[in-house]
């Protein structure tokens, strides 16, 4: 399976940055309109890199490497990309039966940072070299690297999501307005699919319910970024009419190899701790949201079935929590204990 695209490549320097990107910020008032500028022209690594990838949709992997090859030896290219790049190789190389080839490629491209241990050892493009003892050693010199860059990529996170806490809490009574508008966002959401582990799961079956629907990837940094909220949210609505369902849309054109994107979707859920029903969102489903704009789309569905409230990108727990008591309000008393309490913006924002 191989990484990754150029898309993934901004996310990932997103994650340790915490700069904006388009699918990923926050939604806020928009800026006014200004003349674009004239765009630079793009770098050579960059055109090689998309020429990768277009030979690897086609598998075409002998062009794919001559293309990631440019991108190796070409010395503007990014210190980040070239991890990927060089396990991009080693993958067109097994899959060509190049086993030579694809081991001397997956040691460099750990020796150069690749350090996603657990997916080199679950990449079924790599089943043929898998166990050599060189990948094996490469990963065990480099294990102290992997688990200080894992820890500087979950401090980066950690001081992300506290931002955008602080910056997204105080707009919840405008949220909460929104609500209270029994028009909501206007339109009505069905969807009949099965979850990552077979089951049926609808519409029809989370009927009386209030519910929250995230359309989501797992190549989405604040789409990761909120698993802890939506975990938590589970934690404490887990005595009330209240359901929590992912729509996973792994490749962005609504899952084209639903197999791989399975096993993409249920293995991150695994190693995240997920406690809540994933299943793969089809083109159907996606179509009913008006405008579709980015993600993490969050959808806040009230117990008739209708979306009372649409919200793009990351939101902390005690927002969307605020939202999921109004509307729980609304149905009459909860089961919980926090039936009593009031949902005004300070209650729901635990202050």
């Amino acid at each position: 399976m191989f990484k990754h695209t150029l898309a993934a490549l901004v996310a990932s320097a997103f994650l340790l940055t915490g700069a904006k990107v388009a699918f990923a910020a926050p939604q806020d008032e928009p800026a006014p309109a200004k003349k674009p500028a004239a765009r630079p022209a793009q770098p050579e690594w960059q055109k090689a890199y998309m020429a990768a990838n277009q030979a690897l949709e086609k598998k075409d992997y002998e062009t794919a490497i001559t293309e990631f090859e440019k991108v190796l030896g070409d010395s503007e290219t990014v210190e980040g990309a070239k991890p990927s790049v060089a396990y991009n190789i080693g993958c067109c190389n097994a899959m060509l039966g190049k086993k030579d080839k694809a081991v001397e490629y997956v040691v460099k491209a750990i020796d150069l940072g690749f350090y996603d241990f657990d997916h080199i050892n679950g990449d079924d493009d790599l089943k043929s070299v898998r166990g050599d003892a060189k990948i094996a050693e490469a990963m065990k010199r480099n294990q102290a690297k992997k688990d200080a860059k894992d820890a500087e990529a979950k401090k980066g996170m950690d001081e992300t999501r506290k931002k955008w806490d602080e910056m997204m809490n105080p707009k919840l009574p405008d949220a909460l307005e929104k609500v209270k508008d029994p028009a909501g966002a206007g339109f009505d959401f069905t969807f009949d699919l099965k979850t990552l582990d077979g089951k049926p799961i609808s519409s029809k079956s989370i009927a009386g319910k209030v519910a929250i629907v995230d359309i989501w990837g797992t190549w989405c940094p604040p789409c990761r970024m909120e698993i802890p909220n939506f975990v938590e949210l589970m934690k404490r609505h887990k005595s009330d009419d209240f359901v929590l369902i992912g729509l996973n849309d792994e490749d962005r054109k609504q899952n084209v190899d639903a197999e791989k994107s399975a096993k993409l979707a249920s293995d991150f859920a695994k190693k995240n701790g997920i406690t809540y029903p994933l299943a793969l969102i089809d083109t159907k489903t996606i179509k009913q949201v008006p405008k579709f704009s980015g993600y993490p789309t969050t959808l806040f569905i009230d117990r008739t079935g209708k979306v009372r409230l649409v919200e793009v990108g990351y939101h902390p727990a005690d927002y969307m929590d605020g939202i999921v008591k109004e509307l729980l309000a609304e149905g009459g008393a909860k089961k919980g204990e926090d039936a009593k309490k009031p949902t005004d913006g300070k209650k729901a924002n635990g202050e």
